[in-house]
């Protein structure tokens, strides 16, 4: 049981010579991550504004640039009317057309005359 023994010594060895003594305190860890932390944000802002103009500047590389403005356009002339020399060009002649009907001012009797043309609506008002 040597090997016991000698587990035994070295544990107690090390028992008696304390902890080491730390570099560092934690609230020096505690600061040191705010700092990176800080510095981190910074970063990620920045990629992101950078991002963002990256693909402003992607988009109008790519969409089409706005066409020119059209020429002022010149509106159509107006056809004169009855300036033709010769024949009209339909098939249409007064002189063979069968005429129209005698207009006549009295009205016909088989329609009775509208007493009152606009329609009104119905009432919805209850007296209670």
């Amino acid at each position: 049981m040597v090997r016991e023994d000698d587990l035994r010594a070295t544990f107690h060895a090390l028992h008696a010579q304390g902890t080491p003594a730390r570099p560092f305190a934690a609230a020096d860890i505690i600061r040191e991550g705010a700092k990176r932390r800080r510095a981190h944000r910074v970063w990620a802002v920045a990629g992101t504004g950078l991002a963002t103009a990256a693909a402003v500047v992607a988009a109008l590389l790519v969409l089409p640039a706005k066409e020119p403005a059209p020429q002022q356009i010149q509106p159509a002339d107006r056809p004169t009317v009855g300036t033709t020399t010769g024949p009209p060009s339909s098939s249409w002649n007064p002189s063979t057309s069968p005429p129209l009907p005698p207009q006549t001012s009295a009205p016909s009797s088989s329609v009775p005359p509208m007493s009152n043309p606009i329609p009104t609506a119905p009432s919805t008002t209850s007296s209670s």
